[in-house]
């Protein structure tokens, strides 16, 4: 039989393997601007493909139906380092590396864009869990908590 201690550090080692969520984008055409780089605002629409892509591997829309919650951004501030160019391989790498406090109507996420090893966008975000019949913001609490931080805890870099 294995004691709480035993299962806690268990669970620690497996979160040392957790890593950001990757999710590939080939730059094309349409991605450009004059300047032959890929304009601001798709790096916006890079960012929420990511989102997407999360959502769809923990199966998250299917639970927020069940529960009759949305997940509504609030919020979006982000640096660009450096351009990207068409035909560019990169990889959006989403974590939700914050702990989320219970009780609080909103949590965070990080969302990088990197081609190869150089970072060509940051983006932090903000979010809110609403009830998608009166569209308030709902406290993270209870399940909401329990299942946002088990997304979490498979989405943190090490």
């Amino acid at each position: 039989m294995i004691d709480g201690a035993r299962i806690g550090a268990i669970l620690h080692s497996l979160r040392s393997f957790a890593m950001p969520h990757v999710t590939p984008i080939i730059v094309r055409g349409y991605h450009l601007d004059v300047y032959r780089h890929v304009n601001n605002a798709r790096y916006l629409e890079f960012i929420e493909e990511a989102r997407w892509a999360l959502f769809d591997e923990v199966d998250a829309l299917a639970w927020m139906e069940r529960h009759g919650v949305g997940f509504v951004i609030v919020h979006i501030d982000i640096d660009f380092n450096s351009s990207a160019r068409l035909g560019d391989r990169l990889e959006v790498r989403t974590e939700l590396s914050d702990a989320i406090t219970e009780g609080a109507r909103s949590a965070r996420m990080t969302q990088s864009i990197h081609c190869g090893e150089r970072q060509v966008a940051e983006a932090r975000v903000v979010y809110v869990c609403i009830d998608l019949t009166s569209e308030r913001a709902l406290p993270i609490e209870g399940e909401l908590l329990q299942t946002l931080e088990s997304w979490r805890q498979r989405y943190v870099s090490a």
